[in-house]
């Protein structure tokens, strides 16, 4: 299994076609005083940010594996190219919806303060209980702090794959105590998620059976629509979601690779400008619905949906791509500076 197979593809653009479902959704809703958000609709984003987890802390063991990660300066390595993969693109953003006065959610009022730009400027805000500038950007911290554990937990499971279970279940005590007692430190609350990509990295050469690809898609509709049903009375009830992600990760290594070209083409699509989607897709609602409000409702969209496909492209081909190469030569650079002569 490798980060570019169609499988993880297909998750991971199922996971920012969820997000961008749960605002688009919402948007109508607010548009149209007949429609009414239904209950799934609130956690269908949620859910997309859960399968984000489960997907990057997979990608992220096989790409440390591949490195031959072993040690303290591997580690370093893999924290400039993660520093340059995630913080580019999340300060552009950020730059652009202060520049503009772009509300957090398009239907709100710009209200940014001094604190809430530092801390999306820095990926802090859960640490000092600051607001993000987008929304959506709720998530970038937790994924930049989870990113410290991640090498750690990887040297620990990769000789001892079966300790994953073992972290699991230690992991869910903290996980359920954190908003009481760890408030700021809210990624211990997503921890167990994570676990479950770890998961599928150590059964990733284990599975003996492997069901039919064209079963993966399917199966991952399934399972999401076995957890909205499970969360409909309690929107963010904490031990589904981490059952959900660690049976996640416990399939993926399951199922054969898609072979379906047409589905497998458009994941890889959506799958390579999702950062772009995930960031961009508010500002983008923002634009069409709010400064076009005016406008008929099919010339918003049409105009959200330019919006939304401009800012993807260019912030990937003119930031987020860039700016992963150059994190890729100077952690090259500096593994080699290493190296005895």
């Amino acid at each position: 299994m490798h980060d570019a197979e169609p499988n993880l593809d297909i998750l991971r653009a199922l996971a920012v076609l969820m997000v961008l479902a749960d605002h688009v959704t919402e948007m109508l809703a607010l548009q149209n005083a007949a429609l009414s958000i239904h209950p799934y609709n609130l956690i269908l984003g949620r859910l997309g940010v859960l399968l984000f987890f489960v997907h990057t802390a997979l990608v992220l063991n096989h790409s440390m594996a591949r490195a031959g990660l072993t040690d303290w300066n591997d580690i370093k390595s893999f924290y400039i190219r993660r520093a340059f993969r995630i913080y580019p693109l999340a300060i552009a953003t950020v730059a652009l919806v202060v520049a503009l006065n772009i509300p957090t959610m398009p239907w709100r009022e710009y209200n940014a303060s001094l604190t809430s730009i530092v801390t999306s400027l820095t990926l802090t805000s859960n640490l000092l209980y600051a607001e993000p500038v987008l929304q959506p950007m709720w998530s970038l911290p937790i994924e930049v702090q989870m990113y410290i554990a991640l090498p750690i937990i990887y040297l620990i499971v990769r000789k001892r794959p079966s300790w994953v279970l073992a972290l699991w279940l230690l992991s869910l005590p903290v996980a359920w105590l954190q908003p009481t007692y760890l408030g700021r430190f809210s990624v211990f609350a997503f921890v167990p998620c994570f676990l479950g990509g770890i998961l599928a990295f150590t059964l990733a050469d284990r599975a003996k059976f492997k069901l039919p690809g064209w079963m993966w898609l399917p199966t991952l509709l399934l399972i999401s629509a076995a957890y909205l049903v499970l969360q409909r009375q309690s929107i963010h009830f904490p031990p589904t979601q981490w059952l959900t992600c660690l049976l996640v990760g416990a399939i993926i290594p399951s199922f054969a690779h898609s072979t379906a070209a047409r589905l497998n083409a458009a994941g890889a699509f959506i799958a390579k400008y999702s950062y772009g989607i995930y960031l961009f897709h508010v500002i983008a609602i923002w634009v069409g619905c709010i400064v076009l409000a005016d406008a008929p409702h099919w010339l918003q969209w049409t105009v959200a949906a330019v919006t939304l496909c401009a800012l993807s492209g260019l912030g990937y081909h003119w930031i987020e791509h860039p700016a992963i190469k150059l994190g890729a030569r100077l952690a090259t650079r500096r593994t080699a500076a290493l190296q005895p002569a």
